[in-house]
């Protein structure tokens, strides 16, 4: 669920603070893609994290709003 998935995103930001979004990607099924990529959304919109891209087509950053 997106509650699990969020949880789960919670523990690796809270060890690593700042990861690129793919790597929170450990399944390729549609199912947990879409888990996990409402998760990181649920999470930006409550200001838990922070999504940044430094340049056009370079990796998305998920890092922890302190």
């Amino acid at each position: 669920s997106v509650e699990e998935r969020t949880i789960s995103i919670r523990k690796i930001l809270k060890t690593k603070k700042k990861v690129n979004v793919l790597d929170l990607f450990d399944v390729l099924n549609k199912e947990y893609v879409v888990v996990t990529f409402l998760a990181i959304l649920e999470m930006a919109k409550q200001n838990e994290l922070k999504i940044s891209q430094e340049e056009e087509y370079g990796d998305i950053i998920c890092e922890v709003i302190k």
